[in-house]
């Protein structure tokens, strides 16, 4: 389940940045409330931020990144299907034009020990880290409080902003777990609320 870790930057300031306990995307668990925090990430990123990457604080570190054509909006309703399996690509796209991550794996996968802490198997940041970073520059850039307050956000699912109200270091994905249950996936080609399964 989606929970809150806590890093001391640089400068001393202590932040919030939100992990999934398992990988959310293509072949991944795709557990329910791990995917709506990618989705409530993806959509403050593409559609409350004004889809541009911030690396840094100086302009000259801010990146377009338009969302994947076709979409206006992304729900966050926790299953994955084209539209949120689309914003994952399109956002890793734009990581692998920067130079950030070198393969596109359709997926993010937890992040390790924060700020710094990088994949084991391409020695790279984690997609979900950039993509926290991103929007936590956006806050402070622009004094909002779209990705600062999502643990708080009555405009979320109940479920998620529960979830982000725990605190810890380590996802299970990296803890030995536990057998992992069958995440709902949405059926591709379904339309309407009915298309959704057990996978």
């Amino acid at each position: 389940m989606a929970f809150t870790m806590t890093m001391t930057g640089n400068l001393g300031v202590t932040r919030a940045l939100y992990n999934v306990d398992w990988a959310v995307g293509y072949g991944a668990p795709c557990h329910q409330v791990d995917t709506m925090l990618v989705q409530a990430l993806l959509h403050i990123f593409y559609y409350e931020q004004g889809a541009v990457y911030r690396e840094g604080m100086e302009t000259s570190s801010h990146t377009p990144m338009p969302p994947p054509p076709g979409y206006s909006s992304i729900a966050i309703d926790g299953y994955i299907g084209p539209a949120t399996q689309a914003h994952i690509d399109s956002f890793q796209e734009g990581l692998r034009t920067l130079g950030w991550i070198k393969n596109v794996d359709h997926r993010f996968d937890p992040m390790r020990e924060v700020p710094y802490g990088l994949s084991t198997i391409q020695k790279e940041h984690y997609a979900l880290f950039k993509l926290n970073q991103s929007c936590n520059n956006s806050d402070v850039i622009y004094g909002s409080s779209f990705f600062r307050d999502l643990r708080w956000r009555e405009d979320m699912p109940i479920s998620l902003r529960s979830a982000l109200k725990t605190e810890k270091k380590r996802a299970a994905q990296y803890s030995g777990g536990g057998a992992q249950s069958s995440p709902a996936v949405k059926m591709a080609g379904g339309g309407g609320s009915a298309a959704y399964k057990q996978a």
